[in-house]
């Protein structure tokens, strides 16, 4: 192995494929293998200036060193681990591989290896010159989540300590900027600083908050201490929440801030005493982005706050508007439930402003005091409002449209303004002129001018207004350009649309009457279907088609509000010219097929096709009592669309699934007798689209047989279904199946996710049994659910990693359970510790407080085994609480008082420990 790299890589290679590895590691490090020496820099190669890292394969010997000890809970092998650990740290060598497997393996190891001066390794870590990206995620996701999971506060200090190495800041010369000006650079790409601040703060200020808020506080006083940001922090920070005027390319401004924002706001909710103490010196800091944060937070934790308003230096705030966000925000908040005494003080503040220098100094005055009192405009303060109602009567000022901002940035979006008004096209509709009025508007071309899309959605909101007088000029619209087509046949769909169960503003059977005419007239003309000079001819028919395959569907598709039965003919007509004449897309869509069949012209006349179908069949079936004939007619149009999908068609294939039981009704031999051409084994593009709309389809137990029986199902588990929901549908349809009993957990289908470890598989079928928690299940089905509980968890005791997200999971199904005795209890058990994870816990936590009175001593057994597993922090709608009273009235006193215990950092927690230790012992 010592011979080359590659020796030693071939050599780690076959070590790692043994049981015991490990047995090697003292033999590796007698023969320096652990050397710092070892690991290599960067080597200069060609083309001159550029290098190439080596990567050290031992790393990965180490790696999986630490995994083991921390799974076999070997600390001494976790000791040496670290050891070599701190040895290569002191000679990192500029080799960012190094420094990524070393933040990897601290996050394997078990905590208790590593001490709070071993946290001043990052600090090396973080320094590599070619790489900013690799160490912060593996801090992230390891060592920082792995020691605020502890229950030792020693490694909560240890992710503090990582979050201090990984806001560092270093101060760079830019091109552009003065001489002598510099800009703060984090040591961690700015994308990873969101990540790890947005991953921990929160966390930290309920774990480590003093600590944490160090950190914080010294690196927003680090940032914004000097230059531009110490005199004009809302530039780089415009508001101190998550808000749409911060900008992302100041990624390590955003960070500092939002790290002491989210650490004192959780502080506040633990620790109020010590919490208000910070609070109190970032108001009074000597910092301005420290006196906003403390600002906000004054405004976001008011009840246990808003002692400290009346220690503000409000002459000192008022007169710099830096604070006015975070400041106007505190005062249109609670302003009113303030003391009269620190009313008047408020109000004198802002009149004791001072005016600004220069030129109109009382106008602008006025104006900055107009601001500052337009955060009151809801108060019931007599003298406030008053004042306000003065400024607001002077004509030399005006109050900006933001004025909590120093500067407000917007764009603008959607069609602009219109060229007329509605009710200018109604006149001009009754004038018979419109249709040159619209074909003669040019657009402006300045960005602000109006535009096409605005007078077209103009259009559309006239029709709907006067629908008499655009059927009188219907027949014009023959002449005018698409867009304005289009518009007035959406016009008139919104308004059959918005007519159901309402007293008609016009008679539909004329207007049908006359909209078909208009409809066929206008694709009758052979010109329609040839693409104009330098357009495309599916952009010239999109306008069109579309809008009349979406009308004629509205038309069909609820009985209860149909056009005239008279006309369906003349729509068939119409569909099958479309069908005839439109081109499905020429590729296959795997990622949204659905999304895609409905927004194509080809998509949305298949639509109007399966419409007019159901509609003629559901008309026969009432007239006569079946509907075969009507079927026998449609039925070759059905076959030529099927056939065209041997040459794509991909929309019908989509859109098949879709109305996969529709088509069961219209007919069911055609259906069987045509299931693997609409999911043909073959084509698998065709297959992928079939399941896609199927997603969309409701699951009926004949289906799923059918389905089921011509191994679809099996086919579909074994493709990589990306469509939208696709997979999840196809997952609980296969839950649907085995709680009907048509299915079972050693079947093909239901064994094929535990076979092939598709945990995402198994945790969408525990999510759809969550679902229907509220449906009426017999006994024999909530028990298919628990033994489907047992299966997972079964099947997770065999991996080498425990699946947290999939056990937590589990623990909704609690829901299932009529008490937590025998398997019941261990199911629970196996699933406790990871429901905190993945924020599960207090859904089970309501069942438990169902199960409690049923098994008192097994609820108890679970909430400890959930408590001892960093409990939760927050008491939502004191199930907690609740449930630890519930234990104590049922004689278990001694488990609600442990749990008390371990839950103390909870609000109410210590009280309810003195209250339960103050009662007699239970005599249940």
């Amino acid at each position: 192995m010592k011979k080359s790299l590659d020796h030693e890589r071939r050599g780690v290679d076959l070590l790692l494929k043994r049981d015991n590895f490990e047995a090697f590691f003292d033999a590796l490090n007698d023969e320096g293998f652990f050397s710092p020496d070892r690991n290599r820099g960067p080597v200069e190669v060609e083309p001159r200036g550029s290098f190439q890292v080596p990567y050290w394969a031992m790393l990965d010997y180490l790696a999986a060193c630490a995994r083991k000890s921390s799974d076999k809970k070997d600390e001494g092998l976790a000791k040496k681990v670290m050891t070599v650990v701190r040895s290569v740290s002191s000679a990192i060598r500029d080799n960012h591989h190094t420094a990524r497997k070393l933040a990897e393996i601290l996050g394997l190891l078990p905590p208790s290896v590593s001490t709070l001066q071993d946290m001043e390794l990052v600090q090396a870590w973080l320094k590599t010159r070619f790489d900013r990206t690799l160490v912060a995620p593996e801090l992230d996701e390891g060592a920082v989540t792995k020691f605020l999971a502890s229950t030792d506060p020693v490694d909560w200090k240890k992710a503090a300590r990582i979050l201090y190495h990984c806001t560092a800041v270093r101060w760079e010369e830019r091109p552009g900027l003065g001489a002598g000006d510099e800009e703060p650079v984090s040591v961690v790409e700015e994308y990873w600083l969101k990540e790890i601040v947005g991953h921990h703060a929160s966390r930290l200020g309920h774990k480590s908050p003093s600590e944490a808020a160090a950190v914080f506080e010294g690196r927003v006083r680090e940032v914004f201490g000097k230059g531009g940001r110490a005199d004009w922090s809302y530039v780089f920070r415009p508001a101190v929440e998550n808000n749409a005027q911060n900008h992302s390319f100041h990624g390590l401004e955003n960070a500092v801030v939002e790290g002491l924002r989210d650490v004192v706001l959780a502080w506040c909710d633990v620790g109020a005493l010590d919490a208000k103490t910070q609070v109190r010196n970032m108001l009074h800091s000597d910092v301005q982005m420290l006196r906003r944060i403390g600002l906000h937070v004054l405004g976001e934790r008011w009840t246990l706050l808003q002692e400290l308003y009346q220690e503000l230096p409000l002459e000192v705030l008022f007169d710099d508007a830096a604070h006015i966000h975070e400041l106007y925000s505190v005062l249109s908040r609670h302003f009113d439930e303030l003391e009269e005494a620190e009313k008047a003080t408020t109000i004198e503040a802002i009149k004791k402003i001072p005016a600004p220098e220069g030129e109109d100094s009382e106008r602008r005055l006025k104006l900055i005091q107009l601001r500052w009192l337009s955060a009151l405009s809801t108060t019931t303060y007599e003298p406030a409002s008053k004042w306000l109602d003065e400024l607001k009567k002077n004509q030399t000022i005006g109050l900006p449209e933001h004025p909590d901002y120093n500067a407000y940035m917007e764009s603008s979006w959607g069609p602009g303004p219109s060229p007329y008004q509605s009710q200018e096209l109604v006149a001009f509709a009754e004038e018979h002129n419109l249709v040159e009025k619209l074909n003669a508007f040019k657009p402006s071309e300045s960005w602000r001018g109006p535009t096409i899309d605005a007078l077209v959605n103009t259009l559309e909101g006239a029709v709907r207004s006067s629908p008499e007088a655009f059927l009188r000029v219907l027949p014009k619209f023959i002449d005018a350009a698409s867009p304005y087509q289009h518009g007035v046949i959406r016009g008139f769909k919104g308004l059959w649309e918005a007519s159901k169960n309402k007293e008609a503003t016009v008679d539909w059977n004329e207007a049908w009457s006359s909209l078909l005419s208009f409809f066929e007239v206008l694709v009758g003309k052979p010109a329609f279907w040839v693409a104009p000079d330098g357009k495309d001819l599916e952009r010239s028919q999109v306008w069109s088609v579309s809008a009349i395959s979406d009308f004629l569907t509205a038309g069909m598709r609820d009985d209860e509000h149909a056009f005239s039965p008279t006309l369906l003919p003349r729509a068939w007509s119409l569909i099958k010219l479309f069908l005839e004449k439109v081109e499905p897309t020429a590729d296959a869509d795997d990622q949204d097929p659905m999304t895609t069949a409905i927004n194509t012209i080809k998509g949305r006349t298949l639509e109007a096709m399966f419409s007019y179908a159901l509609r003629v069949c559901r008309l026969n079936d009432k007239d006569s009592g079946s509907h075969k004939a009507a079927w026998d007619a449609i039925r070759p149009t059905f076959d030529a669309e099927l056939k065209k999908c041997e040459q794509g068609n991909y929309e019908f294939a989509t859109l098949c699934g879709a109305y996969f039981a529709n088509i069961d009704y219209l007919d069911p031999d055609w259906l069987a007798g045509n299931l693997t051409a609409i999911f043909p084994k073959d084509r698998a593009a065709n297959f992928v689209c079939a399941m896609g709309g199927l997603a969309y389809s409701a699951p009926t137990r004949r289906i799923y047989v059918m389905l089921r029986d011509a191994s679809v199902i099996d086919m579909a588990l074994r493709l990589n279904l990306k469509g939208r929901d696709t997979r999840q549908k196809l997952i609980e349809r296969m839950m649907v199946g085995y709680i009907w009993g048509e299915d079972k957990l050693d079947s093909s289908r239901l064994s094929y996710a535990f076979s092939h470890g598709l945990v995402d598989d198994l945790e969408d079928g525990a999510w759809f049994f969550w679902a229907v928690r509220g449906e009426k299940l017999s006994n024999a089905q909530r028990a298919k659910i628990l033994a489907y509980w047992a299966k997972c968890v079964e099947w997770a005791k065999a991996q080498k990693e425990p699946p947290a997200k999939l056990l937590s999971t589990l623990g909704n199904l609690a829901w299932a359970m009529d008490s937590a005795d025998g398997e019941n209890r261990e199911l629970l058990l196996s699933v406790a510790p990871y429901m905190q994870l993945h924020h599960n816990v207090y859904e089970l936590l309501e069942e438990l407080n169902r199960l409690v009175s049923v098994s008192p001593q097994q609820v108890g057994d679970v909430l400890k085994a959930l408590v001892d597993k960093d409990g939760p922090v927050y008491d939502y709608k004191d199930r907690l609480k609740a449930l630890i009273v519930k234990l104590a009235e049922h004689g278990q006193k001694e488990t609600a008082l442990y749990c008390c215990n371990r839950l103390i950092g909870v609000p109410g927690m210590d009280e309810l420990f003195k209250t339960i230790t103050a009662k007699q012992p239970s005599s249940s």
